[in-house]
């Protein structure tokens, strides 16, 4: 047997604190446990360890056989996932309309169409012959703001139901000021779950930030949204944060609390990208910049006993974008790869009325690889960054860390206290 590659060790208190970036696990061994740990590590003899800190040891992968070779694993892994016919995932933009004027939005100069009825028939007919032979079918409805276009939305789900062994789920990515309660009761209807919403900060920071055309107040009315509807779906508030914004972001949680939300909605921080120009006032946080922003946020609000803190986990397949069987539909019935490239016609990879010719558009994401730079066979955190963002790469040749390269022992910290104070709680 031999220890793993991935393991990152780190001393909180009188305790030894193990975690594994592949299996995602965290072990905590106390003096004892850590003598037994370190004398292993020097002298190799797992014949001679303790059955316990073995198991625990061996069920975090933290610890492995001779035989395996994590990296080729981890390479192994990557292609069955990404190139698997099990599952079919779907991201559709009914619409490139927006109710919103948002100064970040990387759609600026781009067409803002909505899908004609030919276009619905045929997206339709795509999923349908696409997810032939597969176990599960996943849609996102995305923008422009999807709820704009709720009737494209469901006659393409009504078009679909008649295949009632496919697996069949979807999300919706939405500003949340349409969002009522018989629209989210509707949504429930047409299979969709799990919603996120953008709050990007108090009142008079967000409606700025993220604001209808007159300037009216948004903040309020989306927060009233979720109230009504944190029961009917799943909610995840979603914060772009950049240097004008990032010291307000604590006092969101306040109306939070106002609004009885605590505990019924899912809360993270994401970095504003430089796409189309977004950054280019140098307001967007560089990787490193945002991981101490980040854990910071954690840290702050753990003292008040807020948890939000969650460790990014292992996905073999990496981003979807370089899967074989994700695929991105824009009203036009175009299809892209990326999120960050929908309604860019210059981008397309093909169309939906036709077959996706083997361009360069599409070539150069079903043959990207992530292994291709030194730094990455020995960083700790592989399993989680797998390389960063194919985009990002691709559109760079640049490869940029995941914030968890710079925060990973914070993060792991305020794990270890919120396990601690739950298990002193009893």
């Amino acid at each position: 047997m031999k220890i793993s590659k991935y393991n990152i060790i780190d001393q909180i208190e009188d305790n030894t604190v193990i975690y594994n970036s592949i299996s995602g696990g965290i072990l905590a061994l106390n003096s004892e446990y850590s003598k037994m740990y370190n004398t292993l590590a020097e002298n190799q003899k797992f014949d001679e360890i303790d059955s316990m800190l073995k198991a625990n040891l061996e069920k975090g992968m933290m610890i492995l056989s001779d035989d395996v070779d994590e990296l080729e694993m981890i390479k192994a892994q990557y292609a069955l996932q990404r190139y698997s016919d099990q599952s079919i995932g779907f991201t559709i933009a009914p619409t490139m309309e927006c109710n919103f004027r948002c100064p970040y939005c990387y759609e600026r100069g781009r067409n803002y169409n909505t899908m004609s009825e030919e276009i619905i028939e045929s997206t339709i007919k795509y999923i349908k012959e696409n997810s032939k032979n597969k176990e599960s079918l996943g849609i996102t409805w995305y923008g422009g703001e999807p709820l704009l276009a709720i009737d494209i939305i469901e006659k393409i789900t009504n078009g679909l139901e008649d295949n009632e062994k496919l697996n069949y789920r979807a999300a919706l990515v939405t500003n949340g000021y349409l969002l009522t309660k018989e629209i989210a009761l509707k949504l429930k209807r047409l299979h969709v779950d799990d919603i996120q919403i953008t709050i990007d900060g108090p009142p008079e920071v967000h409606n700025q930030r993220r604001k209808l055309p007159d300037g009216s107040d948004t903040f309020f009315v989306i927060l009233n949204n979720i109230k009504e509807v944190c029961e009917i779906l799943s909610i995840v508030i979603r914060v772009n944060v950049d240097k004008c914004n990032i010291n307000t972001v604590d006092e969101i949680l306040k109306y939070i609390d106002d609004f009885g939300l605590q505990d019924k909605v899912g809360f993270y921080l994401a970095p504003v990208d430089d796409i189309n120009g977004t950054c280019s006032s140098s307001t967007c946080f560089s990787c490193a910049e945002f991981s101490e922003e980040q854990i910071e946020f954690y840290q702050r609000n753990q003292k008040k006993g807020r948890t939000f803190v969650n460790i990014p986990q292992y996905s073999p397949g990496g981003c979807g974008a370089i899967s074989k069987n994700y695929i991105i539909i824009d009203p036009l019935g175009h299809i892209y790869k990326c999120w960050d490239e929908i309604g860019d016609i210059d981008a397309k990879i093909g169309d939906i009325r036709e077959a996706v010719p083997l361009n360069l558009n599409y070539t150069k994401w079903i043959n990207y690889e992530f292994l291709t730079e030194a730094k990455c066979l020995d960083c700790k955190v592989l399993p989680v960054c797998l390389g960063g963002c194919p985009y990002k790469y691709i559109k760079t040749g640049k490869r940029e860390c995941h914030p968890t390269k710079f925060n990973v022992k914070e993060l792991v910290q305020l794990v270890y206290n919120t396990k601690k104070t739950k298990n002193s709680r009893g």
